[in-house]
């Protein structure tokens, strides 16, 4: 999700802005090639669903 800000707002007049969760600051200008290979590695890899653990992912794939 950091990532995914980051990228949307890398042109934007405002330089940092609070992550969605509040826990920390995203710097769009400092951090954009970071997002950038976050979102190529999420989209190779994938990404969990929210509520969705590893162990229900081993699971279902027995």
């Amino acid at each position: 999700m950091d990532a995914k800000d980051i990228i949307e707002n890398y042109h934007s007049e405002i330089g940092v802005k609070k992550s969605s969760n509040g826990d920390k600051m995203n710097e769009y200008k400092p951090h954009y090639k970071w997002a950038k290979k976050i979102m190529k590695l999420a989209y190779i890899y994938g990404v969990l669903k929210e509520g969705v653990n590893y162990n229900e992912l081993i699971e279902t794939s027995r």
